[in-house]
């Protein structure tokens, strides 16, 4: 095993040198001094809203935070002069005051969507908190969400927001204004019901798609594992044979929009097997060992289900190859496990009680076809019995191919 976790090591640490991960696209920003410089802007595809970015100067990366405007992959940014209210957005937190706080600031924000009315978002952490300008005016106004505490049990959800959108579209249906949830999506279509298309991008693309993209795969691949237990009042230290047997699977895998969608969920269940015995001169004590042979018996067969996230990144910018990296926990169900010991004509068991054990993992991936080496970590085998100590781990190298 020590082995192959040197192998993972190296290949982590090789990777940074290996492969781009992330791309310079191109795109223009604009000076304090409304000069427009087009050139190739590092695109880290940003879930916060970016402050500064980086660019390509030659052959060297420059960094740029005084510009007042810049646009790379269709995605704009401008900056204003903003009224921010700290403790108001998607996902504040909760406060005792209904009112928000508000604090000046120069911010950049995107542009969502254009049009007679615009709309412009700043998100920091895991909270997102949108503003609308008319098309005449250089104001900016924030729509107000934020949730506060009535009593020590009571959260109560200040909707302002919806408010302040009736009363810019007077003559929007009021079923329109009270369903609408403090969202991107939400938003942007009432504005597009009310006001048109969103000239900023075509309008196939005026809300994204926060659902990610959902994978299905078959997997098929070599578990390698072995295990040893220990138990000093059975005077019993025994290191059973390594085994290998053939993985059967599918896979799940979920496509996370940010970061240009290298990060992935997966859901991966596959059922795993281990059987394996081992005989031994058993001992009367401590100083006389029986004459007879004691054997012990380990069966094992259980539903595995590693649950993770993997990190993608595309080889020599050819999206058809991609490398991966993985790490997970991986849940258990046992549907038999148990050891045995035979000695004489007398057969003892013992419930095996495993509850989960962590996974990583290193892939290659080409079109719809994809290899994976993983290393499992140590499993407990004797979670409810402390007279026991064990290991369980192992190596499995799995071949995939995608469905959709």
């Amino acid at each position: 095993m020590k082995l192959f976790k040197l192998i993972f090591l190296l290949v982590l640490i090789t990777n940074s040198t290996l492969f781009a991960q992330i791309e310079f696209e191109s795109g223009y920003y604009i000076t304090n001094i409304n000069d427009t410089v087009r050139c190739q802007i590092k695109n880290k595809d940003w879930i916060n809203t970016p402050q500064k970015i980086t660019v390509l100067k030659g052959n060297e990366e420059a960094v740029i935070d005084d510009c007042i405007e810049f646009s790379v992959a269709g995605r704009f940014f401008k900056k204003y002069k903003v009224s921010l209210a700290i403790n108001a957005g998607s996902r504040p937190k909760v406060s005792d005051s209904r009112e928000p706080d508000f604090v000046e600031k120069d911010l950049f924000l995107e542009k969502l969507y254009n049009g007679e009315i615009s709309l412009l978002k700043y998100r920091n952490g895991t909270s997102n908190l949108f503003f609308i300008k008319h098309s005449n005016s250089d104001t900016l106004e924030q729509l107000i969400y934020k949730k506060y505490r009535s009593g020590p049990e009571r959260i109560i959800e200040n909707k302002l927001y919806q408010e302040q959108l009736k009363s810019i579209i007077p003559t929007a249906n009021i079923y329109d204004i009270i369903n609408l949830e403090y969202s991107e999506s939400d938003i942007i279509s009432v504005l597009v019901k009310y006001f048109g298309k969103n000239k900023l991008k075509p309008e196939a693309d005026t809300s994204k798609n926060n659902n990610g993209n959902l994978h299905l795969s078959i997997k098929i691949g070599l578990n390698i594992r072995s295990a040893s237990i220990v138990n000093r009042g059975l005077f019993l230290d025994k290191k059973y044979e390594t085994t290998n047997t053939i993985l059967v699977g599918v896979e799940l895998e979920w496509t996370m929009n940010f970061n240009k969608g290298k990060f992935r969920l997966f859901l991966d269940p596959y059922y795993s097997y281990y059987d394996a015995n081992h005989t031994d001169n058993y001992y009367l004590n401590k100083y006389f060992p029986s004459i007879n042979n004691r054997e012990s018996i380990i069966k094992y067969h259980s539903i595995d289900i590693p649950i993770g996230v993997r990190y993608y990144s595309f080889m020599k910018k050819d999206k058809a190859q991609q490398i991966f990296f993985a790490l997970g926990v991986v849940p258990t169900v046992t549907i038999e496990g148990y050891m045995q010991l035979d000695k004489n004509d007398e057969k003892t068991k013992y419930e095996l009680s495993p509850l989960f054990n962590y996974m990583i993992g290193v892939g290659y991936v080409y079109n719809k076809f994809s290899f994976e080496f993983r290393y499992n970590t140590d499993r407990n085998l004797f979670t409810t019995n402390e007279d026991f100590v064990s290991e369980f781990n192992g190596v499995s190298f799995n071949l995939g191919y995608k469905l959709f």
